[in-house]
């Protein structure tokens, strides 16, 4: 409990890191699997409760359209990574993160004109 407990005050603060230190601590003492389903509940309770929280201000919209983008977007990814050898997806990530750390390095920004596009856009990202 206090290793999940100090992850979950990680991920408040960062707004990451909750498995990146819950899951190698915790699987000292219980088995890998498990820890991953302990995971998984802690981090939709958390969503679960931040959600009540703040759903008044949320623009209910907004979030379903980006929702529906983001499962099209997970099932493009699963089968982008079924269908690619390791190497080929290692090489894309690598050039793909050189390109936007040269763009945040050179202060490149654009401007919205279609927001609900831009929304889909990063649902499906």
């Amino acid at each position: 409990m206090i290793i999940i407990f100090f992850s979950n005050l990680l991920n408040g603060v960062s707004g990451f890191g909750r498995s990146l230190i819950a899951i190698p601590l915790l699987s000292f003492f219980i088995p890998v699997d498990e820890v991953i389903k302990i995971m998984i509940l802690s981090g939709c309770l958390s969503a679960l409760l931040l959600y009540l929280k703040t759903y008044k201000d949320s623009d209910i919209k907004r979030i379903l359209f980006m929702s529906l983008a983001g499962l099209l977007g997970a099932f493009t990814g699963v089968s982008v990574l079924k269908a690619l050898p390791v190497t080929q997806l290692k090489i894309s990530l690598g050039i793909i993160i050189m390109i936007f750390a040269v763009l945040i390095a050179t202060g490149f920004s654009m401007k919205i004109k279609r927001e609900k596009m831009s929304y889909g856009i990063t649902g499906f990202i």
